[in-house]
């Protein structure tokens, strides 16, 4: 909340976390969404506050950046999520990325592209860091775009990762600013103090991992060396990250066996700390685990190289259910703090790998 108002990047950045509930219970969770769907905006914009109590925009002011950025992000990822059925986030998606371009999209006289921000009509011609997400988000969603839009949407992409990381280079420590400005001939940098400073915001690393992925082009290398990991470590087809990169599996079905075979590995290694937390809790209607780490002894395929069989399996026993399946979530959200700017191979890739062989 800003005051009596509510944040975009806020109550509409929960749609992976909703979209995954409805998955799981079964229960439609998307009234905010449809909200935002059905309300008017100006030229297809979202305004960055809303009124909880009448709900209607509190100001106009636009932006990709702060307050709106996740809003976006999640539209597409949402659609990807689904296994590409959720047409309304796909919709939604498109066409705020069509009022993007018509509005806040400009290019510098150095030939840089940036998004703008929209305050009633009047753009400033600055973008925060926050806003560089966005080369990450277009690149994914270009695949999915009408046919005619897919090299634009590319091209953008990339063009929009330049310009970020042009803001890191032009940098007296080769560090990007919080926000940075295109105005009297300066371009892609930082003008007040108040916005020069840095403070380890992982979208443009983002924004690089998916370039890499889609392109391969040995730019985005030379950018950020933690891209040398395989395609297929935490691969785009079977993981969504949130906006806090944590890794939520897609419904792909041809993916779901070996994902929740890999999840029951994962968790089967992390033993319980203390007495108290291998204990079985039994409740008047169910019983459940208050936390679900199982020693490695207790799965009869470890170690082992296990087919489709095993993993069904093993997702029966460790999903049936709904409650185990909460704790094994909280666990794995908790267990998986991964950060875009952290080098997550040595705490985090190869103990992965090694739960992961049972599961290929």
């Amino acid at each position: 909340m800003a005051g009596s108002s509510s944040i975009l990047a806020e109550f509409g950045s929960l749609h992976l976390e909703f979209l995954h509930l409805t998955q799981l219970s079964g229960n439609q969770v998307r009234n905010i969404r449809k909200v935002l769907r059905d309300i008017d905006k100006p030229f297809g914009l979202y305004p960055n506050f809303l009124s909880p109590v009448s709900g209607n925009w509190m100001q106009h002011h636009v932006s990709v950046g702060g307050l709106g950025d996740s809003f976006y992000e999640y539209l597409i990822k949402s659609w990807l999520m689904s296994a590409k059925t959720d047409m309304e986030a796909k919709d939604m998606y498109y066409e705020a990325l069509e009022a993007i371009e018509t509005h806040l999209l400009n290019v510098s006289p150095g030939g840089l592209t940036y998004i703008a921000e929209w305050r009633g009509g009047i753009l400033d011609h600055k973008m925060g860091h926050l806003a560089c997400f966005s080369g990450g988000m277009i690149a994914l969603g270009a695949e999915d775009a009408k046919e005619e839009k897919r090299a634009h949407y590319r091209e953008l992409a990339a063009q929009i990762t330049k310009t970020c990381h042009e803001s890191y280079a032009r940098s007296d420590t080769k560090l990007g600013p919080e926000a940075f400005w295109f105005n009297s001939g300066r371009e892609a940098v930082a003008t007040q103090t108040s916005e020069s400073y840095y403070i380890l915001r992982p979208e443009v690393v983002e924004s690089y991992m998916y370039l890499w992925r889609q392109t391969h082009d040995p730019i985005y290398r030379e950018y950020l060396y933690l891209l040398f990991s395989e395609d297929d470590m935490l691969s785009l087809e079977d993981w969504v990250f949130n906006t806090e990169a944590h890794p939520l599996p897609t419904w792909a079905p041809a993916w779901r066996a070996r994902q929740m075979c890999w999840t029951s590995n994962f968790f089967s290694s992390v033993r319980r700390q203390d007495s108290e937390t291998q204990r079985w809790h039994t409740g008047p209607t169910r019983s459940f685990p208050r936390r679900l780490s199982v020693k490695p002894a207790h799965l009869p395929f470890q170690g082992q190289s296990t087919g489709g069989l095993h993993c069904s399996l093993v997702y029966l026993i460790h999903f049936l259910s709904f409650w185990r399946f909460f704790w094994f979530l909280l666990d794995f959200a908790f267990s998986l703090q991964l950060c875009f700017l952290t080098d997550f191979k040595y705490s985090f890739q190869n103990h992965v790998l090694s739960k992961m062989v049972s599961c290929q």
